[in-house]
């Protein structure tokens, strides 16, 4: 199938989404003046992100009309469209970054340095970034970047989130790991004989300066 044909087809999914006509999700984001009403289409959230294939398919999900309604209060529109998506060229470490970002910036009088914080400040915080921890997908975060910038803030993450990860780490084994979704980054389409997906992982990891090999790929080739 052409390049230019697939491209279409995804243009024309991107326009369904945003497309309010025989939308049936209605996602309320924010609270008081910052509330957004965000309509969209079951079929394409759940196609583009597994966070929307759970919520959609738990029994008892609220519904109005016909429509499945979402609430998601104290976080930004922006936020949420940004850290639920499965396509976002992105390293998931980036995402957590930012996440953390958004929280302090909620409490700007708690310290920028988790073990200053005192038992109120981790209250608070655990209370702000709950509701987004089942949305990072720590397993394709790095060993190094897991225990630099996530471990730190151990005290308001799940404790079953923290072993899991240290025992994924220490063992290297897979089967250890519960999260079975996949990378944000799809798969580059190769048109060659020469060179296959893995190649391309070690050609951007040289680019993006890492040592050691993953399968972020966040750049077209």
């Amino acid at each position: 199938m052409p390049s230019e044909y697939l491209q279409e087809v995804a243009d024309g999914l991107e326009k369904l989404l945003e497309n309010e006509n025989d939308f049936n999700v209605i996602i309320y984001v924010g609270e008081n003046e910052h509330l957004k009403e965000i309509h969209a289409h079951s079929h394409i959230l759940r196609t583009r992100s597994q966070y929307f294939r759970t919520a959609l398919s738990k029994e008892g999900s609220e519904k109005k009309d016909g429509k499945f309604v979402l609430r998601k209060h104290n976080i930004s529109p922006q936020l949420f469209k940004v850290i639920s998506r499965d396509d976002l060229l992105l390293d998931e470490i980036v995402i957590w970054n930012n996440l953390i970002k958004w929280c302090l910036v909620q409490h700007s009088t708690i310290s920028h340095d988790p073990i200053q914080w005192n038992d109120e400040e981790i209250i608070i915080m655990e209370r702000t970034i709950h509701r987004f921890i089942s949305l990072i997908r720590f397993c394709y975060i790095s060993l190094e970047n897991f225990a630099t910038k996530v471990y730190p803030f151990k005290e308001i993450i799940p404790k079953d989130v923290i072993d899991s990860m240290i025992q994924f780490h220490m063992t290297k084994n897979k089967q250890l790991n519960k999260d079975k979704r996949p990378p944000r980054q799809q798969k580059c389409d190769i048109d060659s004989f020469i060179i296959n997906q893995n190649h391309i992982a070690i050609f951007a990891n040289w680019i993006y300066r890492k040592v050691n090999i993953s399968k972020y790929i966040p750049y077209n080739f």
